[in-house]
C-alpha cells in the first residue's frame, strides 16, 4: 500500500511485489495530499487498485475474505 507522498522512495519495491503476483494499492489522486509518489507507480505499471484513502481498508478485508492466500 503507498499513501500519498513525493519521491521515488517505494516505488521500485512496489513495483517488485506488483511483478510477483502481489496485490498492489495507491492512494488516488482526489484523496492525496501529494500524488506524486502512487502517480510515479500507476506510470510504471505497478499497480493493481487505485483507491480512495477511505476504501483501503475496507478493501483489504474484501481481500482477505475472498482469498486464503492473501492471509
Amino acid at each position: 500500500i503507498m499513501l500519498s507522498g513525493s519521491g521515488q522512495d517505494g516505488v521500485d519495491e512496489l513495483a517488485l511485489i506488483h511483478d510477483k503476483g502481489g496485490i498492489t494499492i495507491v492512494q488516488n489522486e482526489e484523496t492525496s495530499i501529494m500524488f506524486d509518489k502512487a502517480n510515479k507507480a500507476i506510470q510504471r505499471k505497478a499497480v493493481t487498485h487505485v483507491l480512495p484513502i477511505q476504501q483501503i481498508a475496507p478493501s483489504l478485508i474484501n481481500l482477505c475474505k475472498i482469498s486464503p492466500s492473501f492471509r
